[in-house]
């Protein structure tokens, strides 16, 4: 029986036309017919659990022998048989600037929060170790290459741990093994990939050049004292110098930027003809964002850069900007036109004290109070005398609805003992929100409202399903949080109020992208009525990737063992149940969908780069050449864009037809979503789509 027999008769079981095989033994005793029903009960079991297993891979397998993913495959192999070399000068100054610290003796594994540090110090040293012993081998064999592979959903991985979609560090050790002559527009390249490096320095006005314009990050670079800092430091890398006598120049990141200064030294004291082999790359601005308002021609794509501006968008700081003004009602207390941040413990005079208090200035006051209890707070304006340029105006520019008791914040519990006469609690206030302490995430947003820190972990997932969260308990009694509240906390520590934050983000992000919301909505809606009707959401990408949305639950067991006098008693996964988990399907259908679009982007930009002869280097939706090649990379990637979605909704169109062919043909399908104004031809003039 071949793949597509098994899928036929597979299909027919899960229909339930195995019924109709259990009901034949006409002739048989009722032992007979009870033994034949229990062993096709049996078969169908195999037979679907196979077919579960097979099913993806089958279909890429015939896709593959047709034909019709062919120029996957050479989008993948255009890209592993690029040669790679070690950046040596890097190499030399990450091994006397990144070794980590010294591991102590491991402790007993029952003091908890030394163990975990000791297992991050562990696993931070063994990794120096073996990315530095690798590179060192890489450095004798001269050049190497990197096999690929991709997922079910068409993204290219490296096989490798050590490759170049790794963090900064690493990515700052891989050249390209071959180059050419820089030029004088490959020198203005790498300028702009210079500055686009110095994010996060310290010893210039511009702390986050990559925001600049073209012209004004090769201003930036030229700068008498910027050019002066990047030489030195470029200096310092390629005479292998002490790292600390350039440790005021370093930024957040360092180590792509130091290798962007050592090959800017270079070329401007070599000239035109010196050899360049620097990755230059090129990322893009919240890529599933810019697919879906592609796909959807949705005017929201200025956010993420896909209509030409001067000045670069930020979606990631509109989330955070948007929180705050979503909470503004709770963190200002207009009725006394006064601004209070919360309450901080003095340990000398051993009370509360308000942590700011600022005079405020209301401007178009105005405030309706609904019957269901909700405040609705339109067209207010606040600014306090402390506001600075680098603070945004907290402009309440729509409706916003709160509650008091959506942010009541319960108090700390009264210790006991001696320590309860120091941690007394804060005093009653007559304010919206109960006092919030000093480390209070509501205080670090009215101090941040424009940082990145808060709007990029919760604006990028939420186009791949993600939701406000919260905590789940464990068995052990243990709190552990999920979803978008995990995110804010990996992002600002161990902070009170992540729920509501993760909340009024997942409320932000929906009110500023209506049109991306309801390619959501309409996505998961297909893929509940897939799994209603026993079947997967699937899609074919542009470049002949067949995908299936499957998931199901896993067939654990549990076994006894005894372990050094102890029984233990460990789950294995020994398959997967029938049923389709829907709800899974459901969240997931999104993600995987825009994911097979971004991979399919990526492909048609690698096919693109190998037809003219362009090595190239990718990180999903980040794509790296050599300078003299930046210019042209440049415009290939937003062509390839352009060509992706060249049909207003083809690529949605495709997943409704695909799913209509699998579904009765009565069943109601929910209806497409509206196709907004967008004309995404501009996106070819815009410098700050893929920067």
């Amino acid at each position: 029986m071949d793949d597509s027999d098994l899928d036929y008769t597979v299909d027919r079981l899960l229909r339930g036309e195995a019924q109709l095989a259990k009901e034949a033994g006409f002739g048989m005793t009722k032992q007979g017919q009870a033994l034949a029903r229990e062993y096709l009960a049996e078969l169908e079991a195999d037979i679907a659990q196979d077919n579960i297993k097979k099913l993806a891979e089958g279909a890429v397998r015939r896709a593959i022998g047709r034909g019709q993913m062919q120029p996957v495959l050479n989008a993948i192999n255009s890209l592993q048989r690029v040669a790679f070399a070690i950046n040596e000068p890097v190499l030399d100054f990450i091994k006397k600037h990144a070794e980590p610290k010294p591991v102590p003796e491991r402790p007993p594994t029952w003091k908890t929060h030394r163990f975990k540090k000791w297992q991050q110090l562990s696993t931070a040293r063994d990794g120096y170790v073996t990315d530095t012993t690798i590179a060192d081998a890489m450095v004798v064999a001269r050049r190497f290459w990197v096999p690929l592979n991709m997922d079910s959903r068409g993204r290219i991985y490296a096989i490798p741990h050590f490759n170049f979609q790794r963090d900064d560090r690493t990515r700052a050790l891989f050249l390209f093994a071959d180059g050419e002559p820089i030029g004088m527009e490959g020198l203005r390249w790498l300028k702009i990939h210079v500055a686009k490096t110095a994010n996060g320095n310290s010893w210039s006005p511009v702390n986050r050049p990559s925001e600049l314009g073209e012209e004004e990050r090769i201003a930036w670079v030229d700068d008498e004292y910027n050019s002066t800092v990047v030489r030195r430091v470029g200096e310092a890398v390629l005479n292998r110098e002490d790292p600390a006598t350039i440790a005021w120049a370093l930024p957040k990141d360092p180590y792509q930027f130091v290798a962007a200064c050592a090959e800017l030294v270079q070329a401007l004291d070599k000239g035109p003809s010196f050899c360049t082999r620097l990755p230059l790359t090129f990322d893009g601005t919240c890529s599933g964002l810019q697919h879906m308002c592609g796909m959807m021609r949705a005017e929201e794509g200025r956010f993420v850069n896909l209509t030409p501006n001067e000045e670069s968008d930020d979606f990631y700081r509109r989330v955070t900007f948007g929180v705050a003004k979503f909470l503004a009602p709770v963190m200002y207390d207009v009725r006394y036109r006064n601004v209070r941040l919360g309450f901080e413990y003095n340990e000398r005079k051993r009370e509360w004290e308000p942590i700011v208090e600022a005079p405020l200035v209301a401007l178009d006051y105005d405030i309706v109070s609904g019957d269901d209890g909700w405040v609705r707070n339109k067209g207010l304006k606040f600014q306090t005398e402390w506001e600075c340029d680098e603070v945004p105006l907290v402009d309440l520019d729509y409706d916003i609805a709160c509650a008091d008791d959506r942010f009541d914040f319960a108090p700390l519990e009264e210790p006991e003992g001696e320590e309860s006469q120091t941690h007394r609690q804060p005093p009653e206030c007559d304010w919206q929100m109960r006092p919030m302490f000093s480390e209070h995430p509501f205080r670090w947003l009215m101090d941040r409202p424009d940082s990145r820190d808060l709007g990029k972990p919760t604006g990028m997932t939420y186009f791949y399903g993600a939701r406000p969260g919260g905590f789940t308990r464990a068995k052990d009694g243990s709190r552990y949080p999920y979803g978008m509240t995990k995110q804010i906390i990996d992002a600002l520590g161990p902070v009170y109020g992540a729920v509501e934050l993760a909340k009024a983000a997942y409320n932000v992000i929906e009110d500023k992208v209506p049109r991306a919301k309801a390619l959501r909505d309409w996505l998961e809606d297909l893929a509940l009525l897939c799994s209603k009707h026993r079947q997967y959401l699937k899609w074919t990408t542009p470049l002949g990737l067949p995908v299936i949305n499957w998931y199901h639950r896993k067939k654990v067991k549990r076994i006894s063992l005894y372990l050094r006098g102890k029984r233990k008693q460990p789950s294995f996964a020994t398959g997967y149940k029938n049923e389709i988990w829907k709800q899974k399907a459901a969240d997931s259908a999104t993600a995987n969908f825009v994911h097979s679009v971004d991979a399919a982007h990526l492909q048609l930009i690698a096919l693109a780069a190998a037809n003219e002869g362009t090595n190239l280097v990718t990180v999903h939706d980040c794509f790296g050449c050599i300078a003299p090649r930046a210019g042209r990379l440049k415009k290939i990637i937003p062509e390839q864009f352009i060509h992706l979605h060249s049909e207003h909704n083809n690529l949605v169109d495709g997943v409704l037809s695909t799913t209509r062919k699998q579904l009765p043909p009565a069943t109601k399908i929910p209806p497409m979503p509206d196709i907004g104004d967008l004309d995404i031809e501009k996106v070819a003039a815009s410098f700050h789509a893929w920067k």
